[in-house]
């Protein structure tokens, strides 16, 4: 059952009619077909909703490359330093992670401050980090920044997989299949204007949900829909009252 925002009113009685003689459909019983309807766009509206903010993989990679590059770049410079500069940056982090134990003996090391210690479980101890440390930390974070990138699968290029629109389509073929002989096809015009009574139905009943869609972007899930040799079946959804 659905949240009830997720239902509006999208198809009025002669909204219905007009689509069904459009594309020759006879339902037995036409408001039943119209509540199945809105069933169906509550159920888009939900998917959609589900994958609104989720971003690309593409984006991610890019968006994880960041760190990763500039890490790379800090421990190349890390390694290029003459044995002057290092004995100095030595130093400054033997002095940092001296004064970080002592705050954190006395209680006065602000959890969220930047530190060079690792409190243990006795409040009194803690681990202090020299530069080498530091280096193996540098390491250990580029490598988990690698795996996290590798762990991502290969997208195709191109406009993402509108996974509402394609829950949406399966959902009309079988409320389409349950209604009419006629054959759920998809043919259309090489301006994307459908052909086939289904592919009709599909184009000018979603433009009821999303009218900014493109008839292409709706042609080609229906494409996909019925290519697909898998049937997945008509995810049941009623309004909460």
């Amino acid at each position: 059952m659905l949240p009830p925002r997720f239902y509006e009113n999208t198809y009025t009685e002669a909204d219905t009619k007009r689509l069904c003689d459009a594309s020759g459909l006879k339902p037995a019983d036409l408001g039943a077909f119209r509540k199945t309807l809105e069933d169906c766009a509550a159920i888009y509206r939900w998917e959609a909703a589900k994958h609104k903010d989720i971003p690309r993989h593409t984006d991610l990679r890019r968006e994880l490359a960041v760190p990763q590059t500039r890490l790379r770049s800090l421990r190349a410079a890390l390694a290029g330093l003459s044995n002057e500069a290092r004995s100095e940056l030595d130093l400054g982090v033997f002095r940092k992670a001296d004064q970080d134990a002592m705050r954190h003996i006395t209680g006065n090391l602000d959890a969220d401050a930047p530190a060079l210690v690792l409190p243990l479980l006795n409040p009194d101890q803690s681990v202090s980090l020299d530069l080498a440390d530091l280096e193996k930390l540098l390491g250990g974070l580029e490598e988990a920044l690698s795996r996290a990138v590798d762990r991502l699968p290969n997208q195709r290029r191109g406009q993402s997989r509108d996974y509402g629109l394609r829950l949406w389509i399966t959902n009309i073929r079988d409320l389409w299949q349950s209604t009419t002989s006629t054959p759920f096809t998809r043919d259309a015009t090489a301006d994307n204007e459908p052909i086939t009574p289904a592919a009709d139905f599909c184009v000018n009943a979603f433009k009821m949900i999303e009218p900014k869609y493109p008839n292409s972007r709706i042609l080609r899930e229906l494409k996909d829909c019925i290519a697909r040799q898998k049937i997945t079946g008509r995810i049941v959804a009623q309004n909460e009252q």
